[in-house]
């Protein structure tokens, strides 16, 4: 039931559906483990809400990482070139709007 909100969370951080694929099936391998310790249970969803944030900004920031350096080199491979510079830049951009959201009080 709660699988089109996990999958629209993924891709609203992550626009590389590879990528976004990754975060939501961890996500999902994260709650299978630790879904039990959840209390109280109404915080469920968004515990898993906040899960797939998670999952996707750290395979975010991996791919940023690893083109950041792959940058440094004079030819690029074609993994780098899958990801023009301004989706890079639209990547941090969305990343740090919702890291400010996520800052703002849970009545907003």
């Amino acid at each position: 039931r709660l699988a089109p909100t996990v999958w629209g969370v993924c891709t609203r951080v992550i626009r590389n559906r590879t990528d976004a694929e990754d975060a939501f099936q961890i996500t999902f391998l994260v709650l299978f483990r630790k879904g039990k310790t959840v209390s109280p249970r109404s915080r469920l969803t968004a515990w898993i809400v906040g899960g797939a944030k998670l999952a996707a900004r750290k395979i975010l920031s991996r791919r940023i990482h690893l083109l950041s350096m792959e940058n440094s080199v004079s030819e690029l491979p074609e993994v780098a070139k899958a990801l023009p510079q301004a989706d890079l830049q639209d990547c941090e951009t969305k990343s740090a709007i919702f890291d400010k959201i996520d800052k703002l009080p849970e009545k907003y």
